[in-house]
């Protein structure tokens, strides 16, 4: 199936303050039309225009997505409405999200969704770590970086590759 969709929609808090707006796009197509962007933010709301392009419906994974930093408490209310490509909302509140996270569909399947992901609390946010090679640096040697979430989700790196420096 073979779809390209416009969004068109804003984020209201209700409660709470909207610290820090991390978009991470794809970039594409070739058409400033549709390109992603943020079209307007504040410390209660921002407003978003993209689009997602189907190829094949059951092998396809999203690629775009918005990371919020929220200060606000549990009560604190998150509220997702979209234009495009169809009328709808959804209003969630922080100690909801903590609990699990929500779909927003705009129409019956296979239309499309969004998701609104459970909470990350700032202390599983970020961390930090220093490790020390103990090679005697006589070879090439190659490390990677892997990561596993307090959600038990993972990522990581491509190979790092270290190799003796000219003296």
């Amino acid at each position: 199936m073979d779809r390209t969709c416009d969004w068109d929609g804003e984020i209201r808090l209700d409660g709470g303050t909207l610290e820090a707006v991390e978009p991470c796009f794809l970039v594409g197509p070739l058409d400033e039309q549709r390109r992603d962007r943020i079209v307007e933010t504040s410390d209660r709301h921002l407003r978003l225009q993209s689009f997602t392009a189907r190829r094949d419906l059951y092998e396809d994974s999203s690629q775009k997505a918005i990371v919020l930093r929220i200060r606000g408490g549990p009560e604190t209310r998150l509220t997702v409405s979209l234009r495009l490509p169809d009328k709808v909302s959804l209003s969630r509140t922080l100690g909801q999200l903590a609990e699990s996270g929500e779909m927003l569909f705009t129409g019956p399947f296979p239309r499309e969704s969004a998701m609104l992901h459970r909470l990350v609390f700032h202390e599983n946010y970020h961390t930090a770590f220093r490790w020390t090679d103990e090679d005697d640096g006589q070879a090439v040697n190659w490390y990677y970086v892997r990561v596993v979430q307090a959600n038990g989700q993972m990522a990581w790196s491509s190979p790092i590759w270290v190799e003796r420096r000219p003296t």
